[in-house]
Order: structure tokens, then C-alpha cells, then sequence
């Protein structure tokens, strides 16, 4: 074999040896749904992540903890499913099915394992990440596509989105309230909140980002630049006037609740006229 020959394999494996070594240390873009009702937002949002890695099917938190496991560090996470204020959860209405007690939880809302047993918890997800059986990216995002998961669990006083951007590190999308489309289509996906979408960090206060979120703007921007955009975020000024309203609000029509119960308790207590 010739000098010639010699440098150009050897060229040849530079190259092959790099090219793994980048496809090995590459971010995962995840697009992955929960119920079969909400599986075709996987298609639309395709058309901006072309490359991106997908997981239907998915009825139950293992399930879901399954589907991120992988030694490459996930950039990206959107999920589309049903929720509530304790957890994920699917649905198969042709079925007539509901997996509500399968899903992933608070820890301190968790069904019985024994009779759900293939139904997870976030400390199931955080001990995964603990033995580096999923991997999150420094900067990675996440978009919740489910109701009321930024909203207060009573019975344990915490934020499902929260708990969740503590454990796996990533700043977290996530509605209030009922998520609903407003537009729905291989262009944009655009939702509505009946309350108030959040941005959530670790060990970190929310971020209120107004009733509505633009998802394929967000998931271009972020891709592009790196940096998390909000197309509907509401400035600061506006944000506070907006807060100091939903209180006077909420004073107000407390204080008239109070006032009428106070009207009917008078009313029962008085004492009857004796003729």
C-alpha cells in the first residue's frame, strides 16, 4: 500500500471517527403524545422538527419514563396528553378507556402500585435521571400539552410543572387551566388557557406568559437561536397591572360572597314575631 493510499484511508477514518463521535454527543428532540385523542398534534408539529425522535402509544407513566430513556441528552420535550393538577394521564375515548390511575404523579397522589402497577411517580422519573438512565440537556425545554399541570395540587400544596423542572432541571411550558387549540394546523399550533400559561425554571418563581401560547413559534425560535421565546408574553408593567386586577377582582367578589352569607345567617337567626 502507497503513501497515497495510506493517508487517504487514514483520512477516511478521521472523518468516520468524528462524524460518530458528533452523531454520539447529539440533543434529542422529543415529540411524544399520551391518548390516542390527542395523538395527530404529533404530525402537525413534525413539520417543524422533521428529525425529531417519536413515541405514541404511550397509556401509562412507565410507559412515558420508557420513551425518554437514552445515554443522549434531550434538548427538546413535547408532550401532548390529558392532566390534571397530579398528573399526566391518557385517554382512548373509541375505547371508551381512561388510564388516570396508570399515569405519572406526585408522589403524594399516587394510586396504590399494587392495583396500578404500571402507574409511576416523579420519583420514579427522578431516580432515573439520578442513575443517568434519561439524560436532560442543561438548557433543555419542555412543552406540556395537558390541563391545569401548573396548577396547585391542594391535597399536597405543590405544582406538578414545578416538581418537574426541579427533577429534571429544564424550564417547563405549562398551563393553568383547561389547554385548548385555537389553531390547530401543520403550520401553527396555537393554544388557549382558561387561566394563565407559566414558564417554570428550577428553584425558581414562575413566570406568568399571558392566556395564550404560540408552541411552533416557540419550538422555531428555540431551535434556531437557542434562546426561549414567548410570542404572547405579556410585558412587565402590563404583567403586574394584570395581577393587581384578578385580586381587586377576587376581593371583591369574595367580599360580596361574604356579605350575602352573612345576609342569610342574619335572616335564619332572627327571631320570629310571636303574635
Amino acid at each position: 500500500m502507497n503513501t497515497k493510499t495510506t493517508s487517504i484511508l487514514f483520512s477516511i477514518l478521521v472523518l468516520f471517527f468524528l462524524a460518530f463521535q458528533l452523531n454520539g454527543q447529539s440533543d434529542r428532540i422529543i415529540v411524544s403524545s399520551m391518548g390516542k385523542d390527542v395523538e395527530y398534534r404529533i404530525s402537525r408539529t413534525l413539520t417543524h422538527v422533521p428529525n425529531a425522535e417519536v413515541h405514541k402509544n404511550i397509556n401509562t407513566g412507565e410507559d412515558i419514563i420508557n420513551s425518554l430513556k437514552g445515554e443522549k441528552p434531550i434538548k427538546l420535550w413535547v408532550f401532548y396528553s390529558h392532566g390534571n393538577d397530579s398528573r399526566f394521564f391518557g385517554k382512548d375515548p373509541r375505547k371508551q378507556i381512561t388510564y388516570y390511575s396508570s399515569g405519572l404523579t406526585l408522589d403524594g397522589a399516587a394510586e396504590d402500585r399494587t392495583m396500578y402497577p404500571k402507574g409511576r411517580t416523579l420519583s420514579d422519573l427522578k431516580k432515573a435521571i439520578e442513575d443517568k438512565i434519561i439524560v436532560f440537556d442543561k438548557d433543555a425545554i419542555i412543552y406540556l400539552g395537558a390541563c391545569a399541570v401548573a396548577a396547585t395540587h391542594l391535597g399536597t400544596q405543590q405544582i406538578f410543572a414545578q416538581e418537574l423542572a426541579d427533577i429534571t432541571g429544564a424550564r417547563i411550558i405549562a398551563g393553568e387551566h383547561q389547554t385548548e387549540p385555537l389553531i390547530e394546523n401543520y403550520k401553527e399550533l396555537i393554544f388557549t388557557n382558561k387561566h394563565t400559561f407559566y414558564e417554570f425554571a428550577p428553584n425558581k418563581a414562575p413566570i406568568n406568559l399571558g392566556d395564550k401560547y404560540h408552541v411552533t413559534k416557540m419550538i422555531d425560535e428555540y431551535l434556531k437561536t437557542g434562546q426561549l421565546h414567548h410570542e404572547y408574553q405579556l410585558p412587565e408593567k402590563a404583567r403586574e397591572e394584570k395581577v393587581k386586577e384578578t385580586t381587586k377582582t377576587v376581593i371583591e367578589n369574595t367580599t360580596e360572597k361574604a356579605k350575602e352569607t352573612i345576609k342569610e345567617v342574619k335572616e335564619e337567626v332572627a327571631p320570629t314575631d310571636k303574635p
